[in-house]
């Protein structure tokens, strides 16, 4: 992706988030076209990597997830800034919300971000700071995000980790 369509991509991100007229669904299927080219990239960059197939698709499968299905739900942060959303996303959202939850795909999950955040990084898509964030955000909750799963799976209140008497 050449620095202009980057930066073609970026302004028109920032114009769909602040799009009220527009239709919620068509939004989100236009940002998931421009997600769609950052993602294909991404790919290919993993394939120089030399990972496994089925390594690759699990972290577009992830990142896809978190930067398409995630992150457009509320028009706040955008695929550039995505690491001010990991804590209500691994917090609250990927716990609650996500019926395919386990703690060994939270930590795919964590890998495959990781990767994801990095790679803009290399490509000049995110600052160092918006890279930082997110490894940073990851590796200070990680523990308590996945400790909340296993509480949820339990069926103990998250927040006091009480039997709620729910079973």
């Amino acid at each position: 992706m050449t620095p202009q369509k980057h930066q073609t991509y970026a302004k028109r991100i920032a114009e769909i988030y602040q799009d009220n007229e527009t239709d919620y669904d068509d939004r989100v299927d236009e940002l998931e076209k421009i997600h769609d080219e950052y993602l294909k990239e991404f790919e290919q960059s993993l394939k120089k990597q030399k990972l496994s197939p089925k390594v690759i698709a699990r972290h577009i499968d992830n990142v896809n997830f978190y930067i398409t299905e995630y992150l457009p739900r509320e028009m706040v942060s955008t695929i550039y800034d995505g690491g001010d959303e990991l804590q209500g996303f691994f917090g609250y959202f990927y716990i609650h919300k996500c019926l395919f939850a386990s703690v060994e795909g939270m930590k795919r999950f964590f890998a495959s971000l990781n990767k994801f955040y990095r790679f803009m990084y290399q490509k000049g898509y995110v600052t160092a700071a918006q890279c930082a964030n997110v490894r940073d955000t990851i590796h200070t909750f990680k523990d308590e995000w996945m400790e909340e799963l296993r509480d949820y799976d339990e069926g103990l209140d998250c927040d006091t980790g009480d039997d709620p008497g729910w079973f």
